[in-house]
């Protein structure tokens, strides 16, 4: 039963997602000295919750309404480059028309002051609208996002349903179907007397059968398809499960998903990326769950349709649980082409393992990983160092597992304490953290210095992961053992050195690489030449490395010797 008060004849709705980027404050500015409107200075990616909350107002509003969607982040792709002022010019742009309705998506924390600027914007512009932001910091602070002036609504993790709630509120509609399958909770209300109401998220959405597929029609599909797709392009996001059953301290996922772990039908899956294909002449899709294997069962039902796909669909996933992968797994991720898998191992403290409650046990990795590699699989783990009272022997274990285990690429970051979290909360508790909640621009994931010890900070952090991913993914990798290995590492580091071109141990390397592979004198003093370059700028902190015993760094001390003249 639907009953309705004063709705407009029609309700215009404006759906945004606020840049992926830092705020041009003038600290910023002077940090990074780039225009931001460019490719550079953003990291662009198809917005699937805005897909999926178009998706969701389309399928379950029952009043007229009229739905503008923009991604702010699109303005980055093309080739002109926006001069600061020319993009805050275009942004401007979007709420040229009158809207009733203007909902704001942010992705991260560390985008807040784009929130706030949009959020100024748009009541300026648009002072009769209702104002609902959503995203991380609206799910962590609700009390803050809703108290920033102008903002009416703030939702507390996933959207698509409150959001729908939140409108028929809006605009007095009563839809008691939806509100019987849906619970209105998971929010924050401005009241009349500018006092807060917050109602607690206790509700998730878990019949992904039969929830709405994401809305892409609204998206500009030239910036992915075509002559003028941006070529950062790694595929357009799907989500086919939600949730998390695992109780990580350092991880917010149950914030915004639940713990009960659910997930779409294998046939919807499918026919949501067959749809795309058909309809757009996408063929690059990327599963960005977290632990899409864990139900095996599930798992190998989806590699198996996967299989079945057109030949030219290429499906890449973003990680996977190691609990998860067995000798099955790897075979069926064999079968769609897979070439890597990445794993989050975190750390090499079987101590620390128990501590933030990820609780691997480390001998077994090490074995998963050799069985990932034996059967022609690439392996890239993911690793942090600097919990709360974590101590400097627990970090060299760490680092130490990372060299070990011989992954083929790794990545290692200090940690940083989200709001929200276990592990933030119990840190605060001991006096251990060092974050202002107020200064957005420094809640980026992994800014070091953000918890505290007696025996590191962060400098020692960032210096202790740099150096082991040099080791790890540059020195140390088990790319050099073979013939094969070592052409496509070559391959890769020429890639590499395109986006890097100032980068002396990818020079050294690369010498190294043209001198044992082809014997090719030139291209390797072309290399050699470049790397001392760069080392004899004044600037350079690479110096250090050639201190390192390594085949590499002893080639190019080598060509050092049979030039003299050249290295003085």
């Amino acid at each position: 039963m639907i009953q309705r008060g004063r709705v407009p004849l029609m309700t215009k709705i404006l759906l945004i997602k606020v840049p992926i980027s830092y705020f041009p404050s003038p600290k910023v500015l002077k940090m990074l000295k780039e225009d931001y409107a460019t490719r550079s200075a953003f990291q662009y990616g198809p917005p699937l919750a805005l897909a999926l909350i178009a998706g969701s107002l389309k399928h379950y509003l029952t009043c007229d309404f009229e739905l503008t969607v923009k991604d702010l982040n699109t303005v980055s792709i093309p080739e002109k480059k926006y001069l600061m002022e020319e993009y805050f010019e275009h942004i401007e742009n979007v709420f040229k028309d009158n809207y009733d309705i203007v909902l704001i998506s942010c992705q991260y924390m560390f985008n807040q002051s784009w929130v706030n600027y949009i959020v100024d914007l748009a009541h300026k512009l648009n002072p009769n609208a209702k104002i609902i932001v959503g995203g991380g910091f609206s799910t962590i602070f609700p009390e803050k996002a809703v108290s920033t002036p102008s903002v009416d609504y703030a939702v507390v993790g996933e959207g698509e349903v409150v959001i729908v709630h939140i409108i028929n509120k809006i605009l007095s509609i009563t839809d008691s179907n939806f509100e019987n399958k849906y619970p209105f909770d998971g929010y924050a209300e401005k009241l009349p007397n500018g006092e807060c109401k917050i109602v607690e998220k206790k509700t998730f959405i878990t019949d992904l059968e039969n929830h709405p597929t994401p809305d892409w029609s609204w998206f500009p599909i030239d910036r992915i398809v075509g002559d003028n797709a941006d070529v950062t392009f790694s595929g357009l996001p799907v989500m086919c499960t939600r949730g998390c059953p695992h109780n990580c301290s350092y991880c917010s996922t149950r914030s915004y998903w639940g713990r009960h772990f659910t997930y779409d039908p294998v046939v919807k899956v499918i026919n949501e990326i067959l749809s795309i294909y058909k309809q757009y002449g996408i063929t690059k899709f990327h599963i960005i769950d977290d632990n899409p294997a864990l139900n095996n069962k599930w798992f190998l039902n989806l590699c198996k349709s996967i299989q079945e796909l057109p030949e030219e669909i290429e499906i890449i996933f973003s990680n996977f649980s190691i609990k998860s992968i067995n000798s099955k797994i790897i075979e069926a991720l064999k079968n769609i082409r897979q070439e890597k898998i990445t794993i989050a191992i975190e750390t090499g403290s079987q101590e620390m393992q128990k501590t933030i409650k990820k609780h691997l046990n480390l001998e077994n990795i090490k074995e998963k990983v050799k069985l990932i590699r034996k059967n022609g699989l690439k392996v890239h783990a993911c690793w942090m160092i600097g919990f709360p009272n974590e101590t400097l022997d627990q970090i060299k274990q760490t680092t130490r597992m990372a060299i070990d285990i011989q992954t083929d690429s790794i990545q290692m970051w200090p940690v940083f304490p989200f709001p929200g979290t276990e592990m933030y909360r119990e840190a605060k508790g001991q006096n251990l953290i060092n974050l202002d909640e107020n200064d957005f621009d420094s809640m980026r994931q992994h800014t070091p210095g953000k918890i505290l010890s007696s025996e590191w900070d962060g400098e020692l952090l960032s210096q202790i992961a740099y150096d082991t991913e040099i080791e790890a993914n540059f020195l140390n990798n088990p790319a050099y053992d073979a013939e094969s290995g070592r052409q496509d590492m070559r391959d890769y580091l020429k890639g590499l050195i395109i986006r890097l071109p100032d980068h002396p141990i990818i020079s050294i390397c690369l010498g190294y690489l043209e001198h044992i592979l082809d014997k090719n004198e030139e291209s390797r003093s072309s290399y050699y030449h470049k790397a001392l370059e760069l080392l004899n700028s004044e600037c350079s902190f690479f110096k250090k490395f050639l201190n390192w015993d390594f085949p590499q760094l002893k080639d190019f001390e080598s060509w050092l010797s049979e030039n003299s003249k050249i290295a003085q």
